[in-house]
């Protein structure tokens, strides 16, 4: 399945722009750091959610 881009947040570390990315399928939300356009390290967090929850209401009630 194909992941769905969700929502970016921009922000600022040590005078470099960074994004965070979220991205989500059916059971799982991934989370990746970019700087200009790229992953900015190798770490993606990922969240694993049950079948049962619904994910797209998960993400849409997620703080800003």
């Amino acid at each position: 399945m194909t992941m769905i881009f969700y929502k970016k947040v921009p922000f600022s570390f040590e005078e470099k722009n960074y994004d965070i990315k979220v991205f989500y399928d059916d059971k799982t939300i991934n989370i990746v750091a970019f700087r200009n356009n790229y992953p900015a390290n190798g770490f993606r967090h990922q969240i694993k959610i049950s079948k049962n929850l619904p994910i797209k209401e998960i993400v849409n009630n997620a703080p800003a």
